[in-house]
């Protein structure tokens, strides 16, 4: 059999006619019907193909040229219908004097020679290129299904020819296949050959992956607050790469070469589901994909703070996170730090309670998502208690500039020192259950406050009161100015160090001689007495008096003698002009007798 292909083209559909000898000689009709049987026709020949044809030819040869067939006139048209449009007839013919029927050979150089139809040639069929439609559908991990056109004459069945990762045969006497036993997710060729007296005809083709399988063991290894990061194992079969999803969320899908995936751009606090499909590589199929739900982690919370402070708790608040949560986990410890304590909150505050007096506390609060499941970043803040107050606050000493105090330490608890302060003055620090207050004026009134004080020294506790009185100093430089036989007149100088301290002055003056005893208070540092007796010793005292609350507080006296006869030696006369108010209790023969307000010049 000679094959000679010529390609044509047929108008808009592009068209191969391929050309068969056949060296068999037989009659011109028997040609044509095995040529019918199992190409398409006898050849037709015209001015295109003539110099093909002939090309290699040794022997004359059929054509499909017959002087009576169907046309209107002898020699009009080929054996396929078409029209006689080109000859190339040896010369004299054909024989115009013949009136048999007759059929044209080829001579073996070309030229066209009618020969009685009976005798034994060689010849040559042809036929057009055949060009199928191979669909493939239904596919699956392991098999496809196969359906295609039908090629042209009279096929006996179809060859199904599988190639890549399996390689396989199969025959069918329809349209259609089912093709098995593939490798899922691997590129597989599929050719159908249609048979024709046991010839194959040009194959219909397609080219087409299996689906990939699905991932197995998908599980999130890690999230953050805004990443979730992926791991799986690969599926059986073949795949190329994978395409890791967010349910909801297109914009951020990404593709993974291996086994692992991390998903940025996420949300904090909130649940997504993600789903991994296997891919092939020209994309045109995935597999089936697997989904997993996991939460990202809550964010941090904001402004955490210690709004409220007592000696045996502390109130938090905060502001909630970016994102979403769904509670808060509060953990703190103490100055024990191996005994922990937790709470769960579903507000943004907490009250931590039954803690211990003037402690340092450190505190965490934390995010929770996922039925609290799923936890942030803790925030930390740290805060001491109030400590307890000190008890039995006494003083101890008081002198003219001077007050002692001391104390018993908070009944529990800690503390780090005491803070010892009277208004008006700098405050004292102490680690000690004792102060001495010094540099204060006498006879005026303090009140002595001590705090206990925690290690930071902010954390104070409720102060604890101590009010008493510095002593009085005594007057000084007391002094008998004149005298006469009824009236004495007496100055000192203030005491020292009771600037702006609003005191008085009583007077004791006495005789032994009449058994005479009297008091007057003075409210400045001079004084007349009045009324004593004529040439009798007097010892006069004169004493700084202060009201402290209901009680009356006098100084030490300060004493000298003196007498109305004349002036004694204790005496230093000195001339004085003074405006007096006293106020006396004479007590005598059972008579009381009051002051009275006078102004004399001396």
């Amino acid at each position: 059999m000679l094959f000679i292909l010529l390609a044509l083209s047929l108008g808009p559909v592009r068209s191969e006619r391929m050309y068969f000898y056949q060296s068999n000689a037989t009659e011109w009709a028997a040609a044509r019907n095995h040529c019918l049987a199992c190409f398409r026709e006898l050849v037709s020949v015209s001015q295109d193909n003539a110099a093909l044809l002939v090309k290699g030819l040794t022997n004359d040869t059929w054509t499909g040229l017959r002087k009576e067939l169907d046309g209107p006139m002898d020699w009009s048209q080929w054996s396929n219908g078409d029209p006689l449009t080109f000859q190339n007839w040896y010369p004299a013919r054909p024989d115009s004097n013949n009136s048999d029927d007759s059929c044209v050979k080829f001579l073996r150089f070309g030229p066209w020679f009618d020969e009685p139809c009976e005798t034994e040639l060689p010849y040559i069929c042809y036929e057009d290129r055949f060009y199928g439609n191979l669909t493939v559908s239904k596919v699956s991990l392991t098999s496809v299904s196969l359906s295609w056109t039908p090629g042209p004459g009279n096929i006996s069945n179809y060859r199904v020819e599988v190639s890549g990762n399996t390689s396989q045969v199969l025959t069918s006497t329809g349209l259609t296949a089912l093709v098995g036993s593939l490798t899922p997710g691997s590129l597989y060729r599929f050719q159908v050959f249609p048979i024709k007296c046991d010839r194959d005809l040009n194959p219909e083709n397609a080219t087409v992956y299996t689906k990939p399988e699905r991932v197995t063991n998908l599980n999130v290894t890690s999230v953050t607050t805004g990443t979730a990061t992926l791991r799986w194992s690969r599926p059986a079969g073949n795949e190329d790469g994978f395409l890791v999803e967010v349910e909801g969320f297109p914009a951020l899908s990404v593709t993974a070469p291996g086994e692992a995936a991390s998903v940025p751009g996420l949300s904090p606090g909130k649940q997504f589901t993600f789903r991994v499909t296997a891919l092939v590589p020209d994309r045109s199929i995935s597999g089936n994909p697997v989904s997993v739900s996991a939460f990202t982690r809550p964010g941090l919370v904001c402004t955490l703070q210690v709004s409220e402070v007592t000696s045996t708790a502390l109130n938090l608040t905060w502001t909630r996170p970016e994102g979403g949560h769904d509670g808060y986990r509060v953990d703190w410890t103490g100055n024990w730090a191996f005994l922990n304590h937790t709470q769960t909150v579903s507000t943004e505050s907490a009250r931590l309670e039954n803690l211990e007096p003037g402690a340092n506390y450190s505190i965490w609060v934390t995010a929770l998502v996922a039925n609290q499941s799923v936890e942030g970043d803790p925030v930390f803040i740290s805060s001491y208690t109030r400590p307890n107050a000190v008890t039995e606050l006494v003083v101890t000493e008081t002198t003219t500039t001077l007050i002692a105090v001391q104390w018993q330490p908070p009944a529990s608890g800690s503390w780090h020192s005491f803070r010892v302060q009277i208004p008006g003055s700098p405050a004292l620090e102490t680690a000690e259950l004792t102060a001495n207050l010094t540099g204060l004026k006498s006879g005026k009134q303090y009140t002595v406050t001590v705090v206990t004080l925690a290690t930071d020294s902010t954390r104070l506790s409720d102060p604890v009161n101590a009010t008493t009185y510095t002593k009085l100093n005594k007057p000084k430089n007391l002094i008998n100015n004149s005298f006469n036989t009824t009236d004495i007149y007496l100055s000192w100088d203030v005491p020292e160090n009771m600037d702006g301290v609003q005191s008085s002055y009583l007077v004791n003056y006495t005789t032994q001689f009449w058994k005479l005893s009297q008091s007057v208070v003075a409210s400045t540092n001079a004084i007349v007495l009045t009324g004593v007796k004529s040439g009798v010793e007097y010892s006069v005292t004169v004493q700084t008096l202060l009201q402290m609350g209901q009680t009356n507080v006098t100084s030490e006296p300060v004493a000298f003698k003196c007498s109305t006869s004349k002036p004694s030696a204790e005496c230093v006369q000195r001339p004085f002009s003074l405006a007096v108010h006293f106020q006396f209790t004479f007590c005598g023969r059972g008579r009381m007798q009051k002051g009275r307000s006078w102004r004399a010049g001396f």
